[in-house]
């Protein structure tokens, strides 16, 4: 893996990034303190406070707890939550916020406005990178840069507060399984269908991409108002890609098992199916595909003959 600040992928070690949030605030205060020519304006209004200061990486308060949660609702965003916990004795504001983990390219932190009282947690949102590499099986570390302003005197403290991998590692493993499916096999629609009465008829495609491994399908899922099935139905597995064989298509079945308002008007995703494909021996993963436009105008015809005649 890369250790220098200039590496083509962006991996930015700790100290790297240390320097560029120094290097930032010292060019904002450069600018901040230079003044136009000429004399200076005289003024009657009260002195200004002191220039907030920064300490550079500052030994982390042991009244600052930080881990890294990411729950589902962050999940479709590709968003972490950094739950970060205030057990001192006075509100705190954190101002600049970023991960740090040898799981994923590193960004830059995150500008924030968020004040945390006493004894309370905020969950601060940050991005994170892509997966640095998959072919990686050392033990891997993680930790978060953070700026805070904390009382009595204003002083910006910037530290480093390292963090348990573990939830990193769970979300490392299940991007490098996902990736190793989206290496192996294109998943997709066929271009043609048929529809009869309220059941639309196609093909599922999967066309290996590379390698030779065994690709499987081991079960299909609809949506909260269309259902998926295979043909034959209920087949678990669904359909096994074998080694030497470049494509295999899957008969399936789509039909409208709800209509009414509340659930259309609801649904977040109504069109995108679920599958899970394993490669090899590996665990299976959890995918999604979605129809083309074709394809969705005839499952939006299908809705609407439902609404029509009072659902299914």
């Amino acid at each position: 893996m890369p250790t220098l600040c200039g590496a083509a992928r962006t991996r930015l070690p700790l100290p790297c990034l240390g320097l560029l949030i120094l290097a930032a605030a010292a060019c904002a205060g450069g600018a901040a303190g230079s003044t136009a020519s000429g004399p200076p304006a005289t003024s009657t209004a009260a002195p200004e406070a002191a220039t907030t200061t920064v300490q550079p990486s500052a030994e982390p308060p042991d009244w600052l707890d930080l881990f890294a949660d990411y729950p589902r609702y962050l999940q479709h965003k590709r968003r972490l939550a950094i739950a970060t916990i205030n057990n001192g004795d006075a509100p705190i504001e954190v101002i600049r916020i970023g991960l740090v983990a040898e799981h994923f390219d590193v960004l830059a932190p995150e500008e924030k406005s968020a004040t945390i009282p006493v004894g309370s947690r905020t969950d601060l949102q940050v991005d994170f990178g892509a997966v640095f590499d998959c072919t990686v099986t050392t033990a891997l570390s993680a930790s978060v840069d953070i700026e805070l302003v904390v009382p009595p005197d204003a002083t910006v403290q910037h530290v480093t507060v390292s963090i348990d991998p573990a939830p990193l590692d769970v979300m490392r493993g299940t991007e490098c399984r996902q990736q190793a499916v989206h290496d192996a096999v294109s998943i997709g629609f066929a271009p043609d269908w048929n529809v009869t009465a309220t059941v639309l008829a196609t093909e599922i495609l999967l066309e290996r991409s590379t390698g030779d491994e065994s690709v499987t399908v081991e079960a299909l899922r609809g949506t909260e108002i269309v259902t998926l099935r295979s043909v034959p139905h209920d087949r678990e597995p669904v359909a096994v890609v074998e080694p030497g064989i470049p494509r295999l298509a899957i008969p399936v079945e789509l039909e409208v098992i709800r209509c009414d308002p509340h659930a259309v008007g609801q649904a977040t995703k109504p069109y995108e199916v679920k599958l899970w494909v394993a490669v090899g021996d590996r665990e299976a993963q959890f995918m999604t595909i979605g129809p083309d436009d074709r394809l969705k105008a005839a499952l939006q015809e299908l809705i609407a003959m439902c609404i029509e005649t009072g659902g299914p």
